[in-house]
C-alpha cells in the first residue's frame, strides 16, 4: 500500500469544501497543501497485518494546532507537532466501497480554544498510522460563551480491507444524519422491522391478537368442577384465555386448569355469583398461573360490555377499548392488562 492508495476526506461537520482527487490528494479551496499520508510506520504495520492475517487496530484519533503553523504531511512523522486533544475513534467500512475505511471521531463541545491544523490516527500501541494536514478549523472554547461540536472523518482507501480491524468506539461517536437516514430506509434495518412491524409477532400470535384472545381452552364440567385444559405447560404469568362452558354456573362450583385448582374471581376481586353465566356461554378470563386465579370480566357484579374511551373507565368490571392505540384491556386486581394489540383491525 502506498500514498496513492489513500484518500483523506477531512470532514468537519458543515465544511462542505473538501474533495478527494483520484491521486489521493485532498483539495480545499483549490489549495493542495492539505492532504493525508500513511506514515512509514503505518505502511510497515499494514504490510505486516496482511502477511500475518492479524488486522491492525486503529483506536484513537488526535488533533493538534501545529504550534500555530502549517504542518506538511510527511511519511517520516511519528507524532503530532503539538497535540491538543485525543479521543477514541470508530472504524467502519464504506457500504459503497469495500476497500474504503472510514475513521471517525467527535470532538466534544466542552473542549476547544484552538485551531485544528494536524490530525493523526493511532493504533492501540500509540503508533501514528495516518497523518493529515488541516487548514486551521476553529474549535471554540465554551468559556468564551459559545462553542461548537466537531466531527472529523478520514476516508482511507486500502487494497485489502482485511488489513484494518473494524470497530465502533465506546465514547459515543455518533452516526451522521445521513447514516441514520440510510439505516432507517434500509429494508434490512432491525431485521426488517422498520418496514414490516408485524415481524415482531409470529403468525400465530397475530391471529390470536386479531381475535382479541390468547388461548382457546377446553372446558368440561365434572360434578361441581369446571375443568379447563389446553393451556401450554410453559406459559407463566397472566394470559387471556377463552372457552365455552357446558353448563351454567352454580353456587359452590370450583375450577381447575390442567388439573390444578384455581380460584375464580371477577375483575374487582369478588367471587362469582350463581348464574353468572348460562349453558354454552363463551367466556374470556385472564389466567394468572402464578397466583392460580381466573379473573373474569363483566360477570357477577352487574357490569358488562366494553367501554370505549381514551382514559381508563371507573368501572373495572368491563372491558376497555382505547380508540387511540386500539388496545383492548381488562382489569385484574386493580391493574389494566392489555389483552389485544390489534383488536378490531
Amino acid at each position: 500500500m502506498n500514498e496513492g492508495n489513500l484518500t483523506g476526506a477531512l470532514l468537519p461537520r458543515n465544511s462542505g469544501s473538501i474533495l478527494p482527487q483520484s491521486s489521493g490528494v485532498i483539495v480545499k479551496e483549490d489549495n493542495t497543501d492539505y492532504f493525508s499520508v500513511i506514515t512509514n510506520v503505518g505502511n510497515e504495520l499494514i504490510a505486516a497485518a496482511l502477511a500475518s492475517k492479524t488486522p491492525l487496530k486503529l483506536t484513537q484519533m488526535a488533533v493538534g494546532d501545529g504550534d500555530g503553523g502549517y504542518v506538511h504531511p510527511d511519511r517520516e512523522i511519528t507524532q503530532l507537532r503539538r497535540e491538543v486533544w485525543r479521543g477514541e475513534c470508530s472504524v467502519t467500512q464504506d457500504p459503497s466501497n469495500p476497500n474504503m475505511i472510514s475513521v471517525r471521531t467527535n470532538i466534544p463541545v466542552d473542549v476547544g480554544g484552538w485551531e485544528v491544523r494536524e490530525i493523526g490516527v493511532f493504533d492501540e500501541e500509540n503508533r501514528l498510522i495516518v497523518f493529515a494536514s488541516a487548514p486551521g478549523w476553529r474549535k471554540l472554547a465554551i468559556i468564551n460563551g459559545t462553542s461548537n461540536p466537531m466531527e472529523l472523518n478520514i476516508l482511507i482507501t486500502v487494497t485489502d480491507a482485511s488489513a484494518i480491524e473494524l470497530n465502533i468506539s465506546s465514547d459515543g461517536v455518533s452516526a451522521t444524519l445521513k447514516d441514520l437516514e440510510n439505516h432507517n430506509n434500509s429494508d434490512a434495518s432491525h431485521n426488517g422491522h422498520f418496514t414490516d412491524q408485524n415481524l415482531h409477532f409470529t403468525e400465530e400470535r397475530l391471529t390470536r391478537l386479531r381475535m382479541g384472545t390468547n388461548y382457546e381452552l377446553n372446558c368440561a364440567k365434572i360434578g361441581g368442577v369446571f375443568s379447563l385444559t389446553g393451556l401450554p405447560e410453559e406459559i407463566s404469568g397472566r394470559v387471556l384465555c377463552f372457552f365455552q362452558v357446558p353448563q351454567a354456573y352454580e353456587k359452590n362450583d370450583t375450577w381447575t386448569l390442567n388439573s390444578v385448582a384455581y380460584t375464580a374471581k371477577t375483575a374487582d376481586g369478588k367471587g362469582l355469583r350463581p348464574s353468572s353465566f348460562v349453558k354454552d356461554a363463551i367466556l374470556t378470563a385472564v389466567v394468572d398461573t402464578q397466583a392460580k386465579e381466573l379473573h373474569f370480566n363483566s360477570l357477577g357484579t352487574g357490569g358488562g360490555g366494553t367501554v370505549v374511551s381514551k382514559t381508563p373507565p371507573d368501572d373495572t368490571d368491563v372491558n376497555w377499548f382505547n380508540p387511540d392505540n386500539r388496545l383492548l384491556s381488562v382489569n385484574v386486581s386493580g391493574e389494566w392488562l392489555t389483552i389485544a394489540g390489534v383488536y378490531g383491525g
